[in-house]
């Protein structure tokens, strides 16, 4: 399995959270794409991130962003799959997970085109496309609140009870209220 940087521009491989400029989005990004919350992600900070593969990859972003995953549309505060590439134009900063990602580097590492980032596994098999579908954020869970470890354990538990009735055989009904779309998921008893 191969993962290249296409073409990166203020973005770096951070090895943990305790050394990102956002701790919270770094690991929400790790949650999100079930990975350990003190595993390393790439941090985006107002730049661009181009990443091609020749195999699927399961990621996440986290933070504001304008995601494309094999050329069609994704959102922040989810995983995604890919199987060609991810781009990642972020505003601000956002923070990308790819499942299984390595880093040896002590510290911030930059990247740049033509890197080709360490995986441990890409593990999709386990990932069901309904389980793909609750692996997001909602709005109520995407800032720290000040405390970044707590907030990113209350996603995790979010991400569990999700999964857990995703596993159960729940399914997502979306619901327009007053021209504002919900997205819930709903278990028969």
């Amino acid at each position: 399995m191969t993962l290249v940087v296409r073409s990166a521009s203020k973005a770096f491989i951070v090895p943990n959270p305790l050394l990102s400029a956002d701790k919270y989005l770094h690991s929400a990004a790790n949650v999100l794409c079930l990975n350990p919350i003190m595993a390393p992600a790439i941090e985006v900070g107002g730049g661009d991130l181009f990443l091609e593969t020749d195999t699927p990859v399961l990621a996440a972003v986290a933070g504001e962003a304008d995601v494309s995953a094999d050329g069609r549309r994704a959102s922040s505060w989810a995983a995604v799959r890919f199987t060609r590439s991810l781009e990642v134009h972020a505003g601000k900063k956002a923070y990308v997970s790819i499942k299984g990602l390595r880093s040896e580097a002590e510290g911030r590492a930059p990247l740049h085109s033509g890197h080709s980032p360490a995986l441990n596994s890409t593990e999709l098999d386990g990932v069901e496309p309904r389980l793909l579908a609750a692996l997001k954020a909602p709005p109520s869970l995407r800032g720290d609140g000040g405390d970044w470890l707590q907030a990113a354990s209350r996603l995790q538990r979010y991400l569990q009870f999700l999964a857990d009735i995703v596993q159960r055989g729940a399914e997502l009904v979306r619901v327009n209220l007053g021209g504002v779309e919900y997205e819930a998921w709903v278990l028969e008893l």
